[in-house]
């Protein structure tokens, strides 16, 4: 498998981040679980599935269109990303991507920190 962000619509369309038109790599982060809960006993205990998401500081909206453009005006959606995780290694994840919520800063056709969250990550086992 490639050593290299990737993302795409099914796993067997999951290009490279670079073939998609996107000029640099996102600033990764992953929680292994959705949500904490703190236990009777004041100890913290990991629900739910992890939660991948990617930061890039500046974006084209060219580029940005790679990723909402499969929405169809839908708030989240089906999608398979290849993503660096804490410790070094990668992983592939089939999961929802979220479309972006807030407030996007434009200026001059590029997105200032763009946000992508990707939940419900469940990890497809990569094979020699």
């Amino acid at each position: 498998m490639s050593y290299e962000y990737m993302f795409g619509e099914t796993e067997g369309e999951m290009e490279l981040l670079r073939t998609l038109g996107i000029r640099s790599n996102p600033l990764a982060g992953y929680q292994p679980y959705a949500t904490n809960i703190r236990l009777g006993d004041g100890t913290l205990m990991g629900q739910g599935l992890p939660v991948v998401t990617w930061h890039f500081s500046l974006l084209k909206v060219a580029e940005r269109a790679v990723f909402v453009g499969p929405m169809e005006g839908n708030l989240s959606v089906s999608a398979f990303i290849r993503t660096r995780l804490p410790d070094n290694t990668w992983a592939t994840f089939e999961c929802i991507m979220a479309r972006p919520t807030g407030e996007e800063n434009l200026s001059n056709g590029t997105i200032i920190n763009f946000d992508l969250e990707f939940t419900h990550c469940i990890l497809i086992p990569d094979y020699p």
